[in-house]
């Protein structure tokens, strides 16, 4: 051990001295606050106008930044809904404000003790990943109408809401004494806290000491909101139950029930916004159920569970990653697990949505040469209807649940049914999620199953995730007592094919030539609206895809603003029908491994 002198002890404690200050200034510039105003007055026009105030901190100028996207993984630069950008000192005197691109704003700061930047965002669109603002309601993911501060998105943040009277606000940004005043920690808390304004319906239920509020929006919708919190509960605590884990105190569910074509789902951290067609939803709540319990699985997966690569996030440009494979489509396996195992569903529903993506997948020529990490790169790419394409890309979606499906099977097998996939998701949520700690893109998941099996699975991933290898299913399935069934089928052929962004409407991409849909008049481009007076929904497009053939079938769409309705009968085409089977004479160890899968147990 060295001896101290005198020089190195000075040294030493202006060392200490020098990282004391630093602390200070860091302490002190933590103090700072952003202050953002949100006035929904501007209704009828759907404008949201938004006020951002912060103090100044020596700097000749400020940046403020429109996010280039946020929720889907798809640029959308929000900033072309923005106008009427103005930038003021703390007296409301003019400064000046330049545009940089086409998502910043600089403001020169001139002598000002405060820098007020003011503008309105136009917003209406209603689906969990827009916002909306007309005389009915407010609804917004932040991120859609909120600029930050450059450089200062980690600093705290309040947010002062003007509404009218009679409305209320439920979210999950920190409420404060003041009425409609709430706080975040930062930019991210921010825009991970949607808002939903209105006169909305607001029901509640406990489970596990946690609170949860649902907020019902939507007039015509004929629910029960007793069955409604029923299933919500038993969701709930079937994905406590599988993750062994409680990681919060409140939740809110936000559910919108539009009329006309409507539907998907939005996780966050401390909520989720769904939206269902009004028509729908009130002859049965399974896709309620099952988009439920995908988006509350994501309160872990994804959000918690979190690929290295999203982190921080960048909102300005993409954000790739390789793991969407994992975080959705194993989150969409939980989803389908959740229902079974809370008795929502019976084995058969199971078996048959299962059977469903397998076909969906198989149905794909593009998983030829697409693997699903490249899709997961290429989910940027989701928004252009011609990548969508089946001989173009892939569904990490489905992609994704049919190899968790298979890893679990894998883990299951080669542990005599004493590992799981339950288990890896739980060491993943210890090692990763409580820990504040972010896992390798590639090499996480891999590590993990290798950490609770102890065995290397390699060889699984090298094929299947990085590689394009065709999936023998029943070598898989065969592990719990189960074959795939393959049979000729004759269904009906409407003679138009389907393609629908996350955020817009279904559309036609083709008609076949010559066909009744096409002498009827349907042309490619063609907004779906309704279905044999069925709203167009996912289930509705299944049923379109499975009718008899020489059913008469009723299309209503809009071309260029106008409505139209056609008529025609289906043609006739052979398709292979995929069916899961459970095989008649199982082994013991086959049959401990299907219940493990059905119950968790």
């Amino acid at each position: 051990m060295k001896r101290w002198t005198t020089t190195r002890a000075l040294r030493f404690t202006v060392l200490c001295l020098v990282l004391f200050l630093e602390a200070a200034g860091h302490s002190l510039r933590a103090e700072q606050r952003v202050f953002y105003t949100c006035d929904m007055s501007k209704q009828e026009e759907h404008f949201f106008h938004i006020e951002i105030r912060t103090e100044v901190e020596k700097a000749a100028t400020f940046d403020f930044q429109m996010p280039a996207w946020n929720a889907l993984y798809q640029i959308r630069d929000f900033a072309h809904r923005v106008r009427a950008v103005e930038a003021f000192n703390q007296d409301h005197m003019p400064l000046p404000v330049e545009k940089v691109d086409k998502q910043t704003w600089r403001v020169a700061a001139q002598d000002a003790r405060e820098v007020v930047l003011d503008y309105e965002v136009y917003a209406n669109v209603l689906t969990p990943y827009d916002a909306q603002l007309d005389a009915h309601h407010g609804f917004f993911n932040g991120a859609y109408i909120f600029m930050y501060l450059v450089g200062g998105k980690n600093l705290p943040i309040q947010v002062r809401f003007r509404i009218p009277e009679s409305w209320h606000i439920a979210t999950e940004l920190i409420p404060t004494q003041e009425k409609n005043v709430f706080n975040a920690r930062n930019y991210d808390h921010l825009v991970d806290s949607p808002v939903e304004a209105g006169t909305f319906r607001w029901l509640q239920f406990e489970s596990k000491g946690a609170k949860f509020n649902v907020i019902v929006d939507g007039e015509t919708a004929q629910i029960d909101d007793r069955e409604l919190l029923l299933l919500l509960k038993r969701i709930v605590e079937a994905e406590f139950e599988t993750m062994q884990d409680v990681p919060l105190n409140h939740y809110t569910f936000i559910y919108h029930f539009p009329e006309g074509p409507s539907g998907g789902g939005m996780e966050h951290a401390f909520s989720t916004a769904i939206n269902m067609s009004a028509q729908e939803v009130s002859r049965r709540l399974d896709e309620v159920a099952n988009v439920s319990a995908h988006e509350f699985f994501h309160l872990w997966n994804v959000k918690r569970i979190r690929p290295a690569s999203l982190e921080p996030i960048d909102y300005a440009r993409e954000n790739y990653t390789r793991a969407l494979w994992f975080s959705e489509g194993v989150t969409s396996l939980y989803g389908a697990y959740t229902l079974v195992r809370a008795g929502v569903d019976k084995k058969e529903d199971f078996y048959r949505s299962l059977a469903e993506t397998i076909q969906s997948e198989q149905e794909r020529p593009a998983r030829l040469h697409q693997s699903v990490e490249e899709a997961s790169l290429d989910t940027w790419l989701d928004k252009y209807p011609f990548y969508r394409r089946p001989e173009n890309s892939i569904s990490y979606y489905e992609k994704g649940e049919i190899l968790g499906l298979l890893l679990d099977l894998t883990i299951r097998q080669g542990t005599n049914n004493h590992r799981s996939l339950d288990d890896v998701m739980r060491f993943l949520n210890k090692e990763y999620a409580q820990r504040g700690r972010f896992f390798d893109d590639r090499a996480g998941i891999p590590d993990a199953v290798e950490r609770v099996t102890g065995k290397p699975l390699d060889e699984f991933f090298a094929r299947y995730v990085h590689g394009i290898e065709e999936i023998d299913y029943n070598s898989f399935l065969r592990a719990a007592g189960l074959k795939l069934d393959l049979q000729p089928r004759k269904v009906g052929d409407p003679g138009f094919t389907v393609t629908q962004n996350f955020d817009g409407a279904p559309r036609i991409d083709e008609v076949t030539a010559g066909s009744p849909a096409e002498k009827a008049g349907l042309k490619n481009g063609d907004v779906l609206v309704e279905i044999n007076g069925r709203a167009v929904t996912r289930r509705a497009l299944t049923l379109l895809s499975t009718m008899d053939p020489g059913k008469r079938v009723k299309i209503k769409c809009v071309r260029s603003g106008q409505t139209l309705e056609v008529s025609f009968q289906t043609m006739a085409k052979t398709v292979t029908h995929y069916a899961i089977m459970e095989s008649a004479d199982p082994t013991p160890l086959q049959i401990s491994i299907r219940d493990g899968i059905l119950t968790g147990r």
